[in-house]
């Protein structure tokens, strides 16, 4: 029926901008230590959400003198699936260009880097699409935390559930399963409070599953 394709495509376009926005926010942050005033936003004067557009007034088109390097591009090189424009220029010099090549490279790798002792690259990529920077950091420092306190438990595995979204392009994940394998019923229950005390930005995305302990309650 129409009216469920109205309301797919109208869904589509509130989850566009919800992760479009976080993914400027990522941006912006990470570039002002290069270019402090950078504007990162989807869209512009000539394209909609699905372009991410960066502007800077200190480093604007009339400031160019034809040495200089174009952000969105270098952008583009670094995150080849990601459209890049600027309405007015975003130009850099040679030296702030490596500079922000590197930090985009670090964005890029240093997420799936720091998540892989706790699942296979694929699952890395996965969840660092869905997740901010600052959220990963958290997931990281708890799956740290449960590796070097409770290592009677077992190594910490993580396993997204994704939504049911059979019209999406690429996955979404609803919420991350932190796995432990000798983990009882009791003990869970313990390691569930620990770990909400330390949830800040990710509180309902991330949820313990003791192996041991699901075994225990099944052969009650």
């Amino acid at each position: 029926m129409i009216i469920d394709d109205i309301q797919e495509y109208s869904n589509s376009l509130d989850k566009a901008r919800e992760y479009g926005s976080k993914l400027c926010r990522e941006l912006q942050k990470a570039l002002r230590h290069v270019i402090p005033d950078i504007k990162v936003h989807l869209g512009g004067i000539e394209s909609g959400i699905d372009v991410v557009t960066f502007d800077s007034e200190s480093h604007k088109s009339e400031n160019f003198d034809g040495k200089d390097y174009m952000l969105q591009i270098i952008v583009h090189d670094i995150f080849t699936e990601l459209p890049t424009d600027t309405d007015f220029g975003c130009y850099i010099s040679q030296e702030e260009a490596k500079n922000v090549k590197a930090i985009l490279k670090k964005l890029r790798n240093g997420n799936v880097s720091n998540l892989m002792p706790f699942c296979n690259e694929n699952t890395a990529h996965m969840i660092s699409s869905n997740f901010s920077q600052d959220e990963i950091m958290e997931l990281v420092g708890i799956l740290k935390f449960i590796k070097e306190n409770y290592k009677e438990y077992g190594k910490p595995i993580l396993v997204p559930k994704y939504e049911d979204e059979k019209y999406e392009a690429t996955p979404v994940i609803a919420y991350i399963d932190i796995v432990l394998d000798n983990c009882g019923w009791g003990e869970w229950e313990d390691l569930e409070m620990v770990i909400l005390e330390r949830e800040v930005l990710l509180k309902g995305k991330v949820a313990v599953v003791c192996i041991k302990g699901l075994t225990e309650a099944i052969e009650k």
